[in-house]
């Protein structure tokens, strides 16, 4: 096994592969855990779907940027994991033009990104009261 290959599969981050048209081409051990992905065949699901419905129109916005040209792009959003918990992730996809396929690697977030969204939250409540 090649180095590179030990540390797709050790690695505690969501890794993965995409293709032009986001089907997931490959995904570490992490992201198969994380997404619940063991009994599904990988080339029937599209990146788009690991995450929450609220999200995706965003993260499509990113992932045109790479089909227009960009090198790479970086985005949060969230997603349910496994346990049916939702989490932020913090995402970076790099565009390789020579096998025109996209690669990918994830950070949880949560533990920032929640609070600031609860106090999202309640603002967006308190300004409705004060309306």
């Amino acid at each position: 096994m090649l180095n590179s290959e030990k540390f797709f599969n050790l690695s505690n981050s969501p890794l993965g592969i995409i293709d032009p048209n986001l089907s997931l081409l490959a995904a570490n051990p992490s992201l198969i855990r994380l997404c619940d992905l063991e009994l599904k065949d990988l080339s029937e699901i599209s990146f788009t779907d690991l995450f929450f419905l609220e999200d995706k129109e965003a993260i499509r916005t990113y992932l045109h940027k790479l089909s227009a040209g960009a090198n790479s792009v970086s985005f949060e959003c969230r997603l349910i994991d496994s346990k049916q918990k939702l989490k932020w992730f913090s995402w970076e996809i790099i565009a390789d033009e020579t096998t025109n396929l996209y690669y990918f690697s994830g950070s949880d977030i949560t533990e920032y990104r929640m609070p600031q969204s609860v106090l999202e939250e309640y603002t967006d409540k308190l300004l409705m009261i004060i309306d």
